[in-house]
């Protein structure tokens, strides 16, 4: 099977100011993991060997960043080269009655956003409030980013990691381009 994530939506195209910078990370692979049952959560972390942060948050375990989606769902985000691997463990380790793992690098694409104005420029196409003191640093939520769903989370240095469906890449950094011109 051809691996799809391999290309890349964006083409190395990048938005590089001083102070509002995005570029496509090509470092990722995605793995989704969704637990049938809420009360199951624990003994799936348990079978798999890991800690799942709760609503709203991520951490950084070793190798692996693992992101709260949704109740019963988290998104594993792993060195690209391991994806394969790392996906066949899950699904030998986790018994079908419990949960799913599936492979999603193939359909999202992850931007590194950064610089002294990245919120900024978001709130013009987000209602969330990004601010820090808000949005801190290990803090994950879904929203909607100029009309387009995202998956945004921040990390310890200040940057954000946005997770966005791959055929919507290039119009959110096109949009992403339009609102930092007065930068």
């Amino acid at each position: 099977m051809a691996d799809l994530a391999a290309v890349y939506p964006l083409q190395n195209e990048s938005i590089d100011k001083p102070s509002f910078q995005v570029r496509e990370s090509q470092d990722y692979g995605l793995i989704r993991l969704q637990v049938f049952r809420h009360q199951s959560a624990e003994q799936v972390a348990s079978l798999l060997t890991m800690a799942l942060p709760g609503p709203g948050k991520f951490f950084t375990d070793s190798e692996r960043q693992i992101f709260w989606a949704a109740p019963g769902e988290w998104i594993l985000c792993i060195p690209r080269d391991q994806q394969y691997s790392v996906l066949a463990l899950m699904q030998e380790k986790l018994p079908s009655d419990l949960g799913v793992v599936t492979l999603m690098s193939d359909s999202r694409t992850a931007l590194l956003i950064d610089g002294d104005r990245h919120t900024d420029v978001l709130a013009r196409g987000c209602s969330v409030d990004l601010h820090p003191s808000v949005f801190g640093a290990g803090c994950c939520l879904s929203a909607r980013l100029a009309n387009v769903p995202v998956m945004l989370a921040h990390r310890e240095d200040g940057s954000l990691l946005l997770f966005v469906c791959r055929s919507l890449a290039a119009y959110l950094l096109e949009w992403l381009a339009a609102n930092s011109r007065d930068l």
